[in-house]
């Protein structure tokens, strides 16, 4: 650990808020103020603590230094010299979890008086109870089940996407369709990889790269949506209004499936950016409406896709019954014209 680039010393002398400032941590922690807003008392306590601790430390000297600041968690890091490597207790409370304070968090002070960004929270460990680890081993089972899923889900969609691109004979309105459909699939897995990727404190730093991963992966699943509304609308184009699918055109349905989810998005996006502008935009706290702006329509093409599929059956149901009605005619008038005389009486009957 690198030392203060200057001479340090602290203050010696009683001073009246030493008392107040030894019960103000615990108390502080207690209140969860990692997940307060910043302009709540909590917060602005903790500010407050944070920067009268400053006022017990004199750090003379012609010299650069890094101002008191409060990160993400709650954690105070002090005025430090530059190019000291600055240790902090862990927190005692972080989102409902306990954790072990007899480590400490680092984080940097930088030659040229500024925090480093990333801070180095991997020393601090949850105490977990027998409930707590029991909980923790089936969420780790069931995101390795749900990574697996999502690796065998992408290997057999590129299978069929490199079927599709290999097999131009089948190149039909309806398969392009479905070649549409999978590459969405592709691509919104695509995309929910890379989210998993992000690092927690890239996440909380808000980074703007950050962002349009988040808005992309929520436009490959709008266009996901979007494509099986189109797979729809073909079907019971076919089916249910005896319309020539010849007489369909490819543009429209790509304008569709692609074009459409984008003033959606966008307009999701600015939302966002004004309203959420925080955690890469991704997520939804309770009472937050902007998610709605893309998951509005999401719902509104299921909702069609549902007409369209109980359509669909209706038709199909009746072409079955009128099918089963004309076979049955002609088996009863077969078996007249071949029966003998006998049977010609109960032939009549019928």
């Amino acid at each position: 650990m690198g030392g203060p680039a200057g001479p340090r010393r602290l203050l010696h002398a009683p001073h009246p808020l030493l008392c107040l400032l030894c019960l103000l941590p615990p108390l502080l922690r207690a209140a969860g103020p990692s997940q307060a807003p910043r302009d709540q008392p909590v917060w602005m306590l903790l500010e407050q603590y944070c920067h009268a601790i400053t006022t017990l430390t004199n750090l003379s000297g012609p010299y650069s230094y890094c101002n008191t600041t409060l990160d993400q968690i709650g954690t105070c890091w002090p005025r430090s010299a530059a190019g000291a490597l600055v240790e902090r207790q862990c927190p005692e409370y972080f989102n409902g979890v306990k954790y072990n304070t007899t480590r400490n968090a680092y984080r940097e002070c930088l030659e040229n008086g500024t925090w480093a960004s990333r801070i180095n929270y991997s020393q601090c460990e949850p105490i977990l109870d027998d409930k707590q680890r029991k909980y923790d081993l089936h969420y780790r089972v069931a995101l390795i089940v749900n990574y697996l899923g999502h690796c065998v889900s992408v290997a057999a969609l590129v299978a069929a996407f490199l079927l599709f691109l290999a097999l131009r004979s089948i190149r039909c309105l309806r398969n392009v369709i479905h070649w549409n459909l999978i590459t969405t699939f592709i691509l919104r897995n695509v995309m929910w990889f890379l989210l998993q990727l992000i690092d927690h404190e890239v996440h909380e730093s808000n980074e703007v790269w950050c962002r349009c991963i988040t808005t992309s992966f929520n436009y490959f699943v709008v266009t996901n949506f979007f494509w099986m509304f189109v797979e729809g609308c073909y079907l019971h184009t076919a089916i249910v209004m005896t319309y020539s699918t010849d007489r369909l055109r490819k543009r429209l349905f790509l304008f569709i499936g692609w074009c459409v989810p984008c003033p959606i998005i966008i307009a999701w996006a600015i939302g966002k950016l004004y309203y959420e502008n925080e955690q890469c935009w991704f997520g939804k706290e309770p009472g937050d409406l902007v998610d709605y702006i893309y998951q509005g329509p999401i719902i509104l093409v299921l909702l069609i896709n549902f007409v369209f599929l109980f359509n669909i059956v209706r038709i199909l149901m009746t072409k079955l019954r009128a099918s089963t009605t004309s076979e049955t005619i002609q088996y009863r008038v077969s078996l007249c014209l071949s029966s003998t005389a006998s049977s010609m009486e109960r032939c009549a009957r019928l």
